[in-house]
Order: structure tokens, then C-alpha cells, then sequence
């Protein structure tokens, strides 16, 4: 079973390095929103949608590990989260239930953030939209009906 946690907590570092790479490129993401620049917010979907398929692959990869050890220690699978695997290796190798239980942590605040910033970058999409309509019915002459001077 320990190379079976060894192995899990490998794919907890590799989560943990393609989401810190996702929150970097939501970071680049706002600053092309911000700055209107229609290529980099072109280029980071591309990098954001590769980076993802990369984290759905090691999800699946945790979730067959994850499956694994629940067969290992006889415990459903359904209820083997990491939390519970933590008190479980407690017992005998406490260097590695700490490190699972930091690595868990991290991947957790780092989801967090990503969240909040794809929230922001939504919130800026949505008003740039608002503004795109604005100008489209200014062009289009809908804003002012009553005024034909022009």
C-alpha cells in the first residue's frame, strides 16, 4: 500500500503544479481583458483549455489510485477522500500523512483562487459585453430615436 500512496501523492503534486499553472494563465487572462488585447485573450483559451485537459487526465489518474487503495484498505470508495486516507497512513508513516494532508491543502487553495479569478474575469466579460451592446446600438442609430440632426 505504500507505493500506492506514494504514487497518489506524486499525482497530488502534478494536480498542484497544472493548477498553479491555470491560476498564472487566469492571471495573464485578466490582464489581456483589462488591456483589450483580443490575441493574448485568444492564446490563453488555447493555453487554459490544454492545461485543463491535462488536469481532467490527472483527476482520472487520482481517482484510479484512489480506487486502488480503497480496494487495498477495504474501505468503499466512495468514502476514501484524502482527508480520511490521512488519518489512515497517521497510524504508520506519519511524514507521509503530512505531506498528503499539506499537498491536499494546497490543491484546495489553490482551486480556490482559480475559481475567484475566473469569477473576476467573467464579471469583466460581462461588462465589456454590456459596452460592446452600447456602442453596437449607437452605431446601429438605436440609442436616441428622437434625435434625426444627425
Amino acid at each position: 500500500m505504500d507505493k500506492a500512496i506514494t504514487e497518489l501523492h506524486q499525482i497530488l503534486q502534478r494536480l498542484i503544479g497544472l493548477h498553479r499553472q491555470l491560476l498564472d494563465i487566469t492571471r495573464r487572462e485578466k490582464t489581456a481583458l483589462l488591456e483589450m488585447n483580443l490575441k493574448e485573450v485568444q492564446e490563453n483559451t488555447f493555453d487554459k483549455e490544454a492545461t485543463l485537459y491535462s488536469v481532467h487526465q490527472a483527476e482520472t489518474e487520482r481517482q484510479r489510485k484512489i480506487s486502488e487503495i480503497a480496494i487495498l484498505t477495504k474501505t468503499p470508495v466512495e468514502e476514501l477522500t484524502i482527508q480520511k486516507l490521512v488519518i489512515q497512513v497517521q497510524g504508520s508513516d506519519i511524514k507521509m500523512a503530512e505531506q498528503l494532508r499539506t499537498t491536499a491543502n494546497a490543491l484546495t487553495v489553490l482551486i480556490d483562487r482559480i475559481k475567484d479569478q475566473n469569477k473576476e474575469n467573467s464579471r469583466l466579460v460581462e461588462q465589456s459585453l454590456i459596452h460592446i451592446r452600447e456602442m453596437k446600438r449607437n452605431v446601429l442609430g438605436e440609442s436616441q430615436r428622437g434625435s434625426e440632426t444627425y
